[in-house]
């Protein structure tokens, strides 16, 4: 599938691509040892989907936003 540009002009990945992708990011940060949860891949998930793929740095902020309570409990 290729991506969809909603109203606003941010290109969003199809919903099971774009979690399927999270769920990578997070085995990779749990196996580095960060206490990532469920209710924060639904978290980063949501906030991905909210600024979308169009803009490189609101996607790592969304991310940041969302696991940076994961890396401040190292």
């Amino acid at each position: 599938m290729t991506p969809q540009a909603p109203r606003g002009g941010a290109m969003l990945l199809p919903r099971g691509q774009l979690a399927e992708n999270v769920l990578h990011f997070v085995r990779v940060l749990r196996t580095a040892g960060l206490p990532v949860g469920p209710a924060k891949v639904i978290d980063a998930i949501a906030a991905i989907e909210a600024v979308g793929l169009a803009n490189r740095t609101d996607f790592r902020e969304a991310l940041e936003a969302s696991f940076d309570a994961s890396v401040r409990a190292l």
